[in-house]
């Protein structure tokens, strides 16, 4: 099941490379934001990210996740929140409309 928020954790995190920068960025405590992320890994199956002094590398793993994930907080068509019972959190995404015009 798609989880809106561990994927924008994972997104802010990706690129804030620091779990304090991205935790202040996501109005969320640290621990929360790393339990996120450890759940993520654990669902996937996979490490997304290197833990080391200088911040949160991503890995490979974590690099193609990236590339999959943005187009999903980009397009409101591919979040279907309600669908997934994951309440819209906006923190670190502009919020569009997108309106169609019959012709």
């Amino acid at each position: 099941m798609l989880d809106l928020r561990q994927i924008q954790y994972f997104v802010c995190l990706h690129e804030e490379r620091s779990v304090t920068r991205a935790a202040r960025q996501l109005n969320v405590v640290q621990p929360a934001l790393s339990m996120q992320i450890n759940r993520l890994e654990r669902r996937l199956g996979l490490t997304l990210f290197d833990r080391t002094a200088r911040g949160m590398i991503p890995t490979a793993a974590g690099e193609a996740m990236y590339r999959l994930y943005v187009p999903i907080l980009l397009d409101p068509e591919k979040r279907q929140p309600a669908r997934h019972g994951v309440e819209r959190q906006g923190a670190r995404q502009n919020r569009r409309r997108h309106h169609t015009v019959d012709h």
